[in-house]
């Protein structure tokens, strides 16, 4: 955890001490303190009534430069009043200074608001309009924050269903994690493209190449090969068409891009072949989002791998 210097006190400001948590350690650690932290909105979720549906809650995803999320919880006014405000301004990605929150270490790691909360939204210190400055520059990677979800980052797999289940409960934007075989890779199709090494996105430039990103507007990066791979997922009760990037496509393919890259311009077919070959049978656990679309008046539903686990061995 980082303490950034504080701005001095005068007559148009407080003092202002920022903090992001981002570990476990780190939660236990100021469990018992009220905090105030600086960080960018990258999602808004739905409100939720509890305890006997009298209390209004709405957790908000936020995330800092190191693209580690964490969830606040705001309750009550803050779950309401608040609301308008950053759901207005959710696209541009807000910054929000929510000063006296509570740590909590309730379903897992996340911040909660207090009576004695205050939260500000794109306040005009300079802190903020740094972190704000830097969100637009990296408009991608917090989109793709968003589309994994705040349950994308765990380390580890959470209640894992069949692929039945899965779609018989599967909800806009939903993450499930499923236990599952690949049955079926298709060796035609496209196992890369090039890709800005800063916001993923596809490029028209020569690998290894200084570029100057039309996305995400970042200066120097280069050009890189990026996996994807288009599988069919089953398990005994269904079977899924899903698609992996990156590092998962990688791990399935057990090559890195580069290598798959070459193969491709090398045009070595049989080599391809024995690759996608090789991938079918394979069995890990899926974390997977769905996502929702509509196609001729008919809502249609895709599924992207945003991670890839092996099998824990029992023992």
């Amino acid at each position: 955890m980082t303490k950034k210097d504080s701005p001095k006190r005068n007559q148009k400001e407080d003092v202002i001490d920022t903090y992001f948590l981002k570990g476990k350690e780190q939660i236990e650690a100021y469990s018992s303190l009220e905090i105030d932290i600086l960080a960018i909105v990258v999602q808004v979720l739905p409100l939720k009534m509890v305890k006997s549906e009298t209390t209004a809650v709405r957790q908000i995803v936020l995330v800092d430069r190191d693209l580690i999320p964490i969830m606040l919880s705001t309750w009550e006014q803050f779950a309401t009043n608040e609301y308008e405000t950053i759901s207005t301004l959710q696209h541009t990605r807000p910054v929000i200074l929510a000063r006296r929150i509570k740590v909590s270490s309730y379903n897992g790691l996340s911040l909660s608001t207090r009576a004695s909360t205050s939260l500000l939204i794109n306040p005009n210190i300079p802190e903020a309009l740094t972190l704000h400055s830097w969100s637009l520059e990296n408009v991608q990677l917090l989109e793709d924050l968003k589309d994994k979800g705040p349950t994308a980052t765990s380390t580890s797999p959470q209640k894992i269903m069949n692929i039945s289940e899965m779609l018989a409960s599967t909800n806009l934007n939903e993450v499930c994690d499923i236990q599952a075989s690949i049955s079926t890779v298709n060796p035609t199709q496209n196992f890369w493209y090039m890709a800005c090494s800063n916001c993923k996105r596809t490029i028209s430039r020569e690998y290894g190449n200084l570029i100057s990103c039309s996305h995400c507007l970042k200066q120097n990066p280069t050009a890189e090969p990026r996996c994807i791979i288009k599988v069919k997922l089953s398990d005994s009760t269904e079977s899924i068409s899903a698609t992996l990037f990156g590092e998962n496509a990688e791990k399935v393919f057990s090559h890195t891009a580069i290598e798959i890259m070459e193969l491709c311009n090398e045009e070595n077919v049989e080599a391809i072949e024995a690759y996608s070959k090789e991938c079918e049978g394979k069995k890990f656990i899926f974390r997977v989002k769905s996502h929702h679309y509509a196609h001729d008046s008919e809502v249609q539903q895709t599924f992207n791998v945003i991670s890839v686990f092996d099998i824990p061995i029992e023992i």
